[in-house]
Parts: structure tokens; sequence; C-alpha cells
């Protein structure tokens, strides 16, 4: 609007000019006019003045030719012929003051030989035209100037209406009303802010959508668990505790482990343990499908729930029974030493949600310690939690005093020929009818009762007198050990002393720590790396790249070698963020003499970009399969 105003001032401007110049124009002419007339006046007076006239004579005479509207005649001698006639003063009206700003209706004077004469033309009349000529240009000139301010004032009251309706409109998007909008209210000039705002609405209308349909995709992806089709952890809290706020509600809530997905991803690679964990889903869908309202979730890594409403304590013992029957024959499907182990816990309303969680997983526990594929019944009594604790505590104690280990082993494939490369041992545990254990809850339950030091030396000890009583066998292996026994003084004392009195088979041997358990104490971390490399053995960090440590972790801990996490190992041919970051690590590594494994690979794509990014070796169910090993004892292998 500011612009509109400033238009208008200098429209008016002009047209003023145009009126101010119009008006010098008018007045000149008329200027003109009266000089003409002077010029006669003065002709006339001149002739007439040989004559012996007296000066009202000769103004009779000149009065009969022209108006006068002052005349006044001095005599040189006879004062006799005086005459006057008229005012010498003015009437003043504008045009008159007009005129006389021009200097256009000026007393003359003119000098004679008898005397001298002043006089001024009547000019009324060219005054008169005059006057009409200004008044009727400044009528036109102001009528145009209303004509103008007219039009002026309606496009803008209509130019104010459309902007207002546009910024209405616009205001209006962020409430997501998408209405259309009506191009006959933004008219003429405002055309292109019409299409302007439909383009826009469509757009951002198009936007919102695909933004609503992928938040609709976040939710639901939330919700669902991609690789099984279940419901994920955040659905069955949601469930779980709504289920107990009903009143008179009541229903199992049955817990399903996958024990052996650690296993499987060892030795099939991350596809095989997709698959393995959606055929343990698959099952946990079949064998609930016939109870109505029964829901089944994928709660952890390896944990699945069902909730199966109005499911009596009597038809308990026939579902978990359905359960091991049908893991039974997925284990010989699969051609594992298990599947999954079942627990079981029957809910009620006004139940605690977290109190029945842990229920169920105390019953899964037990149900580990029972024999593959068996179910655990959650019995309420006080002691319970107690017992299956206790239980897998012993359970562990009677693994380490009776040395109930097996072993595999997974090669790591060397990239170049100056590279050697070295076997990984895979430890297993069974229990006391030789029936396997689940390794990743052995070595857990090992850490929560504070067993994991023993277990480590049971493995540890255990892999040397194999290795002593095979001399043929000349492989490097590499053995895990906890973060735990890694920063324990009494176990590293231990170790160095146990590898000082066996120097040969020390140099065959390379003890592997995870990053994350370095991390947690970088100074004990540093010793027993140290320490080690005294004592002839060497150390290799795995799963590397998981953690927060910077490379300033490579000087201060100095590894012979470094195992990347299985993560940048997956489709980095096709992701560049993970070549650049694996590129990263060799590079540094290799001015430190640090050599760089990767881990997990399963394709021939990931195995050629992982050589062309440099690694020293490769280690996957693509490149190498675990396998048995020490075949002395083959009672526990063929378990």
């Amino acid at each position: 609007m500011g612009f509109s105003k400033t238009f208008l001032s200098m429209l008016i401007l002009v047209l003023c000019c145009v009126g101010a110049i119009q008006t010098h124009m008018f007045v000149l002419v008329s200027k003109e006019r009266i000089q003409l007339l002077n010029n006669e006046v003065a002709a006339e007076i001149t002739r007439m003045d040989d004559s012996q006239q007296t000066g009202a004579a000769l103004y009779l005479e000149l009065s009969d030719r022209h108006n006068l509207s002052f005349y006044q005649y001095s005599a040189r001698e006879d004062f006799s012929r005086n005459f006057t006639y008229g005012d010498i003063e003015q009437q003043h009206d504008v045009v008159n003051n007009l005129l006389n700003y021009y200097g256009a209706n000026q007393t003359q004077r003119l000098f004679l030989a008898r005397g001298t004469v002043n006089y001024r033309v009547d000019a009324s009349s060219i005054s008169l035209i005059l006057e009409k000529q200004l008044l009727i240009s400044w009528i036109i000139i102001l009528s145009a100037l209303l004509l103008i301010g007219f039009s002026f004032v309606s496009a803008f009251t209509k130019m104010r209406q459309q902007i207002r309706y546009a910024s209405n409109y616009i205001e209006r998007m962020p409430l997501l009303e998408f209405e259309s909008v009506q191009v006959n209210r933004l008219s003429n000039e405002c055309k292109p802010l019409a299409k302007a705002l439909q383009e826009c609405r469509s757009e951002l209308k198009i936007k919102i959508d695909d933004y609503n349909q992928k938040q609709e995709q976040l939710a639901r992806s939330s919700n669902v668990d991609a690789v099984t089709g279940l419901a994920t952890r955040l659905r069955f809290v949601e469930q779980i505790e709504a289920k107990l706020n009903e009143v008179n509600q009541s229903g199992l809530l049955v817990n399903i482990r996958a024990s052996e997905l650690g296993l499987v991803n060892q030795t099939q690679g991350m596809r095989g343990g997709d698959n393995y964990l959606s055929a343990v889903a698959k099952v946990l869908s079949q064998v609930i499908k016939s109870y109505p309202r029964a829901e089944a979730f994928r709660i952890g890594n390896a944990d699945f729930a069902a909730i199966i409403p109005n499911c009596s304590k009597e038809d308990v013992e026939k579902l978990c029974k359905r359960f091991k029957a049908s893991y039974d024959d997925l284990q010989v499907t699969l051609s594992l030493p298990t599947t999954a182990y079942t627990g079981a816990v029957s809910y009620s309303s006004g139940m605690n949600a977290l109190e029945l969680m842990s229920m169920g997983d105390t019953a899964v526990n037990l149900a580990q310690t029972l024999g593959p594929n068996h179910y655990s019944i959650y019995a309420f009594d006080q002691v319970s939690n107690v017992i299956s604790d206790h239980q897998w505590q012993n359970v562990v104690r009677q693994v380490i005093s009776s040395k109930r280990v097996v072993f595999l082993q997974q090669t790591i494939h060397p990239c170049r020929k100056e590279v050697k490369g070295y076997k990984e041992l895979l430890a297993r545990f069974v229990n006391e009818s030789n029936e396997p254990l689940p390794t990743a809850t052995v070595i857990a339950m090992a850490e929560r009762y504070g067993l994991a030091v023993q277990l480590d030396k049971m493995i540890i000890v255990e892999v040397l007198k194999r290795l002593i009583k095979d001399p043929s066998n000349t492989h490097t292996y590499g053995i895990n050990v906890s973060a735990t026994s890694s920063h324990n003084k009494d176990f590293l004392a231990w170790l160095k002393d146990l590898c000082s009195r066996n120097k040969a088979l020390a140099s065959r041997l390379i003890f592997e720590v995870s990053e994350a358990g370095m991390q947690t104490n970088l100074n004990a971390s540093q010793v027993f790396v140290s320490e080690l490399h005294k004592a002839g053995a060497r150390v290799c960090v795995e799963r590397f790249g998981l953690g927060f440590s910077s490379f300033k972790f490579f000087r201060e801990i100095r590894p012979d070698f470094i195992k990347l996490a299985g993560e940048y190992s997956h489709s980095i041919d096709t992701n560049s963020d993970n070549a650049f970051f694996v590129r990263m690590v060799v590079d540094i590594a290799r001015r430190m003499s640090i050599r760089v494994f990767a881990t997990s690979v399963e394709r021939q794509q990931e195995k050629l970009q992982l050589e062309k990014l440099l690694v020293d070796g490769q280690q996957g169910y693509y490149i190498a399969k675990p396998e048995p090993i020490f075949t002395a004892n083959k009672e526990l292998q063929n378990s």
C-alpha cells in the first residue's frame, strides 16, 4: 500500500505541474494580446499628438477605438490641457495579480512633444477569457485527479481485499486446510499470485500426504518387526498393560527364546540368523492361532512373547508340549543342537506388568537348564525365582567343574601372502546329559554370578590341553576372553604365568576382547595387552567400530589385530559410509603395524569390496564355515 500512495502522490504532482505549465502558457498568450493593444494605443496617441487637441479631446477620440481603464495627459506648458481618467490602482483579483506578476497589464508611459501620456488599456475581456481558460483547465485537472484518485482507491481496495484473501489462505495452510484457491478473488495483477498459491497448495498437499504416509509406515514399522512380521516390544508393553488394567481378565503369557541365534549368525551368517528367527516366529504364530485374540510379539533380539487371553491353567501344559514338539521338529529341519525354549506364566487383572515379564523371563531361564527345546511353567511361590537362579548358578558351576565344553573353529582367511590368518575358537557348552546349553545364556549367567573368570580359565586350560595332546596341530587360534577377566589382576597374573610356562603354545594363541569391554577400563586394557606381549601371546580387539573410542585407542592399547564389527561388512559394496570408515581404519592401523580383519562376510560382492579396501583378512560364512576341532573328544563333539 505504501507503493500505491507514493505512486498516487507522484501522479498528483505531475498533474499539478501540467496545470501550472498550462496556466503559464495561457498567461503568456494573454500578455501578448495586451502588448498588441498597448502598441496600437501608443501608435494612435503618437499620431494624434500632432493636433492641437486637449487631453480630454484626445481621450474621447481614443475611447472610440480602444477601452482604457486609466488615462492621464500631462502637458508640458499649458496645464489647462491636462486630463485624468480612471484610477491608477488596479483591481486586485487572481487574474489581474497573475497578469501583473508576468508584467502584462502594467501602466504604460508615452513621452510626446507637448506632454506625457500615462495609460493602461482595459484588458478585462482578455482577463475574462484567461479566467475562463484557467477555470476550465483546472476543472479538467481536478476532475482528472478525482477520477484517478477514485480509480486508485477502488483498485487499491480491491487489491487489499485480494491480498487479505491470499494472506488468510496462507495462514490457514499450517492448519492443513487445502481448499481450492478462488481464482475469481485473485484477478488481474494477482493472477500470478493465484497460480503460485494453487501450485503451492498442490505441492504442499502432495508432500503432506507423502509425509503422512511415511509416518504411518514408520508407525507400522515401529510396531511391526521387519524380520518376523510380528508386533514389536512397544506394542507388547501396551497390550500387556492394557490386559492387566482390565477388570476380571486372565490369561497366559508365553516367552520364547531363540537361544541359537548367536550360533546361527556365526555359522550361517546374518541371513541365516534372520531365517532362523522367522522360523521360530512362524511356529509361535501357528501354535497360538487356535486361541482367539491371541497375539505374538518379538520383544528382544532373540526373545519372543505371546499374550493368550482366557487360557485356562488346564490348557497351559498342553500348549507348552505343543511348543516343544513343534520346536523339536524345527530343530531337525534346521540341523541345530536346539531351537527355542518356552516359559509360561499365568496372569490376571491387577498384576504388575514388570513383575509379570520378570516371571516370564525366569521361566525361560529355567527351561534352558532342562534340555533342548524344553519348557517351564512358572510356579507362583516365593522361592521359585530363587530356585531358578540357584539352578542356573549350579549349571554354570557344573560346566566349569566338569569341563563340559566343546569347540568349533572358523578360519580367518588372509587377503595377501604376507599376512597370516588364524582360526577363531567358538566354545559350546553341554549339561550333564551331554545336551547343548545356550552359549549366550551360559556366558551371561557366568557374568551375573561372578563366574566369568573361572569359565575363561577353564576354556583356556582345555584349549592348551588339547593342543598339547595333538602335536600335529600347528595352527594359530583365537580365544575369546571376557572384559571382566581381562581387567582382573589375578586372572592376568595367572594367564601370564601359564603362557610363560608354555612359550611355544603361547605364540600360537591370540586372545580376543571386545572393544566395548576394553573401553570400560582403558588403563587395565593397556596393562592386559602389554603383559601378554611380554608372555609371547597376542591380542585382538573384536567387534571394533561399535563403540565411541577415538583413534587414540590404537596408540594406547596397541593390539596386534583388529576385527571389525560384522555390521561394517554387511552390504559394504553399496554402503559408501561403511567403506569410508573401513578404509580409514585400515590406513591408520597400517601405520602402527596392526592387522585389520573383516567379519561376517556373507557375499562375494562384500568379499571383493573389502579386498579393494585393503583389509588384511576376512572371516564369515562365505569365507569359511565353522567346523569341529579337537576330535579327541568325539563324544562331546557329536552331541
